[in-house]
């Protein structure tokens, strides 16, 4: 991998999301896509938005599946935490 680019880490709960039977396989070529724009440039997406209670997370939205990742530039690593359809408690940790 280019030093330049970022490393991509999955945490259970998006492994477990993508392994779900709601979620469509139409969207996960649109993730894996999404997640390749990750790894060269976490900050250079569009559509992406910080959550408001945490400043270092972000969403991207697939229909109604959340994507939810944190970016640590220092390590220049990316943390795929979670991957669920929109609920109230999306959002909290």
């Amino acid at each position: 991998m280019r030093k330049d680019m970022y490393t991509v880490i999955q945490e259970r709960a998006y492994t477990a999301g993508r392994l779900s039977d709601g979620l469509s396989k139409k969207v996960l070529p649109e993730i894996d896509e999404f997640i390749i724009c990750l790894k060269k440039n976490p900050f250079d997406v569009r559509k992406v938005k910080q959550l408001t209670e945490n400043r270092r997370v972000y969403r991207k939205r697939f229909g109604s599946w959340r994507l939810i990742y944190v970016v640590d530039k220092k390590e220049k690593i990316v943390t795929l935490l979670d991957l669920c359809i929109k609920a109230a408690h999306t959002y909290k940790p």
